[in-house]
């Protein structure tokens, strides 16, 4: 796991101001800033697509992000679906 660090420093001196120099800003690959398979797919798909080596439709070019993003859909109603029958249950159990 590496860490790539970037960050702007602007310094406040009136005299270098103009000397904006880059460092690092922080991009951990646990921050969820990674790109999975499907957005790599998607991407790659795009490219092919626009330089006319693939002749797909654009349907079948973005299915990866259709697919990952109905997984991410199912996974939120899973989950409000969960928390309402808990809420539910805790209701009745007051009663």
């Amino acid at each position: 796991m590496q860490t790539i660090f970037l960050a702007s420093y602007v310094p406040y001196n009136a005299k270098i101001q103009r000397e904006s120099v880059i460092l690092f800003t922080i991009i951990s690959s646990n921050g969820g800033d990674n790109m999975g398979i499907a957005e790599v797919l998607t991407v790659i798909f795009i490219v092919l697509k626009l330089t006319e080596v693939i002749t797909w439709s654009w349907w079948l070019v973005l299915l990866p992000a259709i697919i990952s993003f109905s997984i991410y859909v199912l996974i939120l109603i899973v989950k409000l679906g969960v928390i309402m029958v808990t809420v539910v249950a805790m209701k009745k159990r007051k009663e």
